[in-house]
């Protein structure tokens, strides 16, 4: 599994990180539209959501990601109208369309916990004004610092991994895995400084103190998707990728470090 894992690990985001490295912003934007609808669709199975449910949040979240990419980019529009308008489509279609309070409740989740955490990487990206090379370099950090301290967690826990963290909700996550998150998270930082310090809109000390906020950032929202799926009695919320599960579990880790970046990077630079 440690092996299966890695290796999915390595060749699934060297591709993603060569993607976004030619095409930049709108590779960005294209991956966080069509990852916010296959989570979507995973989570809504997990909860037996029926077919009409999945549709209409797989279509709803698709659409609030492209308008939000577009308003912030070209600031056609305010982006508070997009929030709005999808909050007044949600709410007629779940009483005039669901009739049920389940459709209402799985939907507002989904919009909450994926769709509008994902947005906040189009936020970062307007926080340096859509400048491809740093908007970009900046999303990437935020993304490899996530990953590395997955990676992380999961090798150190797996090989010398002894106290658990929190038995009750995860039972396979260790104190000892997450301060290997940790500390792969921080060498990262440091390998990606060096390699790009000239782009990097934020002084060294900063860059790590950030790195460990979004380290524990990513072990928290790895263990919130760990409470569902217990919840659920499910151990991956799919079995597209070997190794890893499903699209949610790929990035489940990311959707609390992305609102958590854009606040750091706003108020801490």
């Amino acid at each position: 599994m440690l092996r299966q894992r890695l290796n999915s690990s390595l060749l699934l985001w060297s591709v993603l990180l060569l993607i976004v490295w030619c095409f930049r912003l709108n590779a960005i934007a294209f991956l966080c539209v069509l990852t916010a609808v296959g989570a979507v669709v995973e989570l809504l199975k997990l909860f037996k959501a029926n077919v009409p449910v999945i549709r209409f949040n797989a279509c709803l979240s698709g659409l609030f990601l492209a308008f939000s990419y577009v308003a912030l980019r070209h600031e056609v529009f305010d982006i508070d109208h997009i929030h709005a308008l999808a909050f007044i489509v949600l709410f007629h279609w779940s009483v005039f369309v669901a009739k049920t309070a389940k459709a209402l409740f799985l939907s507002l989740f989904c919009f909450f916990y994926l769709t509008l955490n994902i947005h906040f990487l189009f936020k970062i990206a307007h926080l340096f004004l859509w400048n491809d090379t740093t908007a970009t370099l900046m999303i990437l950090w935020v993304v490899l610092i996530t990953k590395a301290t997955d990676i992380g967690a999961f090798c150190v826990g797996c090989s010398c991994g002894k106290h658990p963290l929190l038995p009750t909700v995860s039972p396979k996550k260790t104190r000892e895995g997450v301060l290997g998150g940790i500390l792969i998270a921080l060498l990262v930082n440091v390998l990606f400084y060096v390699c790009f310090a000239k782009h990097m809109p934020i002084v060294f000390i900063k860059s790590c103190v950030f790195t460990v906020c979004l380290a524990w950032g990513a072990v928290l929202s790895d263990l919130v998707e760990s409470l569902l799926k217990r919840h659920l009695s499910v151990k991956d919320s799919g079995h597209i990728i070997p190794g890893i599960g499903g699209i949610l579990d790929l990035v489940d880790s990311l959707l609390l470090n992305a609102p958590l970046a854009y606040w750091l990077l706003k108020y801490g630079v």
